[in-house]
């Protein structure tokens, strides 16, 4: 197996190398950053971060995957400029996607690259991922259900079945889509938000945040059923 660099130094990055170490069993040799955010003599751990055209004469790509980890700037599109530039440099791309999702079992299609999914992703057969997809830990994709490229699934989502995501979306915590939903282009998915029918290209989807509430803490258990305090 060969050795890995990850193009991006922040918390992506961080997150993705621990699972390197721990889920996928790849040696991180570096961290590889634009010449806008180079900074010299910087370490995470014990591991460099490396210009990126310093990284090309140092680091050979036919001696290197890649992974590109970085979040969803723009709806994902930044992400996607970048992995362009790192295949066009000569880099093998690949998937990041734990055994526990099922992929192991030939249970879903991955028809592209840079993927992550994370543990305790739960993937239906029949689902297909196309390229540069980030699923976060508890996603749960219905059967049959098709997801395309530089998309972003947060924590908690639920894709129902025959659900259809195109390209550049972003799914919010907790978010649920109905059965046979297609979610078009560039849409943008709130927090905990409910999609019962196709949603439109461009288009945003929020609901309302929960408002705090009259009472502080102490006067509400005072009040409540909620604090067990009184129970034998």
């Amino acid at each position: 197996m060969k050795p890995l660099l990850i193009f991006g130094s922040g918390m992506i990055a961080d997150v993705v190398s621990h699972y390197c170490k721990e889920c996928f069993g790849y040696t991180v040799h570096a961290y590889m950053v634009e010449r806008k955010f180079y900074r010299p003599n910087v370490f995470i751990g014990s591991i460099p971060v490396v210009e990126f055209s310093e990284a090309l004469e140092k680091y050979r790509p036919a001696d290197y995957y890649c992974f590109v980890a970085v979040g969803y700037h723009n709806l994902n599109r930044e992400r996607a400029r970048i992995l362009s530039l790192v295949k066009q440099s000569g880099f093998e791309t690949i998937n990041l996607i734990a055994p526990d999702s099922g992929y192991s079992e030939g249970r879903f299609l991955v028809e592209g690259t840079n993927n992550l999914v994370m543990p305790g992703v739960d993937l239906h057969p029949e689902v297909s991922l196309g390229s540069n997809n980030f699923v976060w830990n508890g996603v749960m994709i219905g059967h049959h259900s098709n997801v395309g490229n530089h998309n972003w699934l947060a924590s908690g989502t639920s894709l129902g079945g025959r659900v259809s995501v195109a390209d550049n979306c972003f799914f919010g915590i907790d978010c649920s889509i109905l059965d046979k939903v297609r979610v078009d282009d560039h849409t943008l998915i709130g927090a905990r938000a409910l999609i019962t029918k196709s949603t439109d290209s461009n288009a945003v989807y929020i609901t309302e945040p929960t408002q705090k509430f009259r009472l502080n803490s102490d006067q509400f258990l005072k009040f409540s059923s909620f604090d067990p305090a009184n129970e034998p």
